[in-house]
């Protein structure tokens, strides 16, 4: 991947957001939030708690304060059936 080539040339921190985020709000002010974990969050895993996650502990909730909804594997976001995700995915 190009992104993580010698050849890209980044120097300090980057951000990399892949192609199955769904921005919810504003990323203006990202840079600014540390180590706060509320700006982003798991489409299928609400709670960071517990890293041991399976199916049936799937909520498909809106974190209120995040920016960023972070999808991975499957559902993709445009294939969700949440309105919250149809509404900032289209």
């Amino acid at each position: 991947m190009q992104l993580f080539s010698e050849e890209a040339d980044l120097k300090g921190p980057c951000l990399y957001m892949d192609l199955d985020v769904v921005i919810l709000d504003n990323i203006n002010g990202l840079a600014t939030f540390g180590d706060d974990i509320e700006w982003s969050f798991s489409y299928k895993w609400f709670s960071r708690q517990d890293p041991r996650f399976d199916k049936s502990k799937w909520t498909f909730e809106k974190k209120e304060k995040a920016k960023v909804a972070v999808f991975h594997g499957r559902p993709l976001p445009h294939d969700s059936d949440q309105e919250w995700v149809k509404k900032e995915w289209n």
